[in-house]
């Protein structure tokens, strides 16, 4: 394991590639635009180093944390369609008349065609479809009375909570999720929370897919070695 050859702080003016830390290659640090490198430098103290080292350990807790967010993301939306073909005894559940606000119908109308010209005999292909942020957005309180009571309770059959509960911790889960889509920081967030949330959402849905999750998951493994990372015990790796 490597250690940090030196730690030397940016400077705050002049030239700051010739006179940034001796070790760290120019073309790195050229990549980063000043403004969305600065939340990194202010976290680790001017310290150019530690503030790519904690770069990079972003980037790591954000792909190990993508696994749990697909297995959620693909239980919970395959659950939702199962629920409502069954119950109402059709592929395209979706055209029941008041069973979906005009806005949710629009975004299934919309991507629907890309994969169904008649709406009919592959409605299992909608759940990639319309994205994650679709099938939260029916646990909102608008669909307490359509959705809620009748299917969506159903679709979570270990869950004995409130519709308002799981829809916050589906929500603080999505705008997590938007945050790695985007490359924006994590690192400031609550992760061992939000990923406890992420197992236990799923378990909601099918104990035996939450207990494999966890199984699976390196979130807890690379939580445990940040500060390693971050002093230079441990090499970044991503």
């Amino acid at each position: 394991m490597n250690t940090i050859p030196n730690q030397e702080k940016v400077p705050r003016s002049g030239s700051r590639v010739n006179d940034f830390v001796r070790g760290v290659r120019e073309e790195v640090y050229n990549i980063f635009p000043l403004h969305r490198f600065d939340i990194y430098l202010n976290e680790s103290g001017q310290n150019y180093v530690r503030a790519l080292r904690l770069y990079a350990w972003n980037i790591e807790i954000s792909a190990a944390l993508l696994g749990g967010l697909h297995i959620l993301e693909v239980t919970l939306s395959n659950s939702i369609m199962q629920q409502l073909t069954k119950s109402e005894m059709k592929l395209d559940w979706w055209n029941t008349p008041k069973i979906l606000f005009p806005d949710s119908l629009k975004i299934i109308n919309s991507s629907k065609t890309k994969f169904q010209p008649n709406s009919k005999g592959r409605s299992e292909l909608l759940v990639p479809e319309v994205g994650f942020g679709f099938w939260i957005g029916l646990f909102a309180k608008r669909y307490h009375q359509n959705l809620w009571g009748p299917y969506l309770r159903r679709a979570l059959p270990n869950y004995s909570g409130t519709r308002a509960n799981i829809h916050g911790e589906l929500e603080e889960i999505r705008l997590l999720r938007n945050r790695i889509a985007h490359h924006e920081t994590v690192f400031n967030k609550n992760i061992a929370e939000l990923h406890y949330s992420i197992i236990r959402i799923t378990s909601f849905v099918n104990s035996e897919a939450g207990i494999w999750l966890k199984k699976n998951s390196r979130v807890d493994a690379v939580l445990k070695k940040k500060s390693l990372v971050l002093n230079g015990e441990y090499e970044t790796s991503f």
